[in-house]
């Protein structure tokens, strides 16, 4: 029962984040999926940024 209760929280308030669209059936968005996962990895990325900056953390840029 309480994984019933999460799914159905889960149904409502977290599905339309990775491009579902329930009212009048399932359907889905894939390139709203696409869009949260970018996202959400530019957020990690800026955030590992942010750290290795303010450890003093260097970084070089190799050119060809």
């Amino acid at each position: 029962m309480h994984y019933a209760g999460l799914l159905g929280a889960a149904i409502h308030h977290d599905t339309p984040k990775y491009g579902w669209q329930l009212p009048g059936g399932a359907t889905h968005d894939w390139a709203t999926l696409v869009e949260s996962v970018q996202l959400y990895i530019k957020k990690l990325n800026f955030g590992y940024r942010t750290g290795l900056t303010s450890s003093d953390v260097r970084s070089f840029h190799w050119t060809t």
